[in-house]
């Protein structure tokens, strides 16, 4: 982030920085940028610039995206501390648009307003069948797909992974299960597509998934994740 700030800086001359440069960064000002090198008796240069303008966008953050999926909780304890939180949450979200998986964390934020609903499967409606002189009818596969636009919404955020894991799951071929009786197994289901919300809409319509569907994926644009773990009740 600080070599991209760098660079645009570098694109201008250093006096116009004050009136060309700094409004794209609203979460300072020169004001605080100048007085801050002069506090602390550093240079007027563009890594030091930009290095304020680093500090101040990390700052106003309250959501932090990782390349790393495996970063250690001390390392993250470490970045929240330092920048004045008491400690950090770890969410299971990933994905390569981070406009959308921002977006999804807001979502999750807000939803937290409407929490009696979070656990409701949306109720679908399955009308007759629209007899027709050809024998084929689309009506059904129009009210499904209806029912899906109604789970995820207009325009919703992209993903391009859903993970759902069930652990401890016994094995269900009766020769299997009498020679291995204490055995369980863990399954993981992964759908990969260039927008989630689509494909889970396409397998809804077609009746590969049969609506009403679980919380988790009718509720998936609020959940602020996209890796599930089920658990029996």
């Amino acid at each position: 982030v600080q070599q991209k700030i760098i660079n645009i800086i570098k694109r201008f001359k250093f006096e116009d920085l004050e009136l060309s440069v700094m409004p794209i960064f609203p979460e300072t000002s020169w004001a605080n940028i100048r007085s801050n090198l002069v506090k602390y008796n550093e240079k007027f240069s563009s890594s030091n610039v930009a290095q304020l303008i680093k500090i101040a966008i990390t700052v106003s953050q309250k959501y932090f995206f990782s390349t790393n999926k495996n970063v250690s909780f001390n390392i993250l304890d470490g970045i929240a501390k330092s920048l004045g939180f008491e400690g950090s949450k770890r969410f299971k979200l990933m994905g390569k648009d981070i406009k959308s998986l921002s977006e999804l964390c807001w979502r999750k934020k807000e939803g937290t307003i409407n929490y009696k609903n979070i656990n409701k499967n949306l109720v679908f409606k399955d009308g007759a069948p629209d007899r027709k002189e050809t024998g084929i009818s689309f009506t059904q596969q129009k009210q499904r797909r209806r029912y899906a636009e109604k789970c995820f919404g207009d325009n919703p955020p992209t993903l391009e992974v859903l993970v759902i894991n069930r652990p401890g799951i016994s094995l269900s071929q009766k020769d299997v299960t009498i020679k291995l009786p204490n055995e369980n197994i863990h399954v993981t289901w992964e759908f990969r597509s260039r927008n989630i919300a689509t494909c889970l809409t396409k397998l809804i319509e077609r009746r590969i998934l049969n609506p009403p569907v679980p919380y988790y994926i009718s509720n998936l644009m609020m959940l602020g994740k996209n890796e599930f773990t089920l658990q029996n009740n």
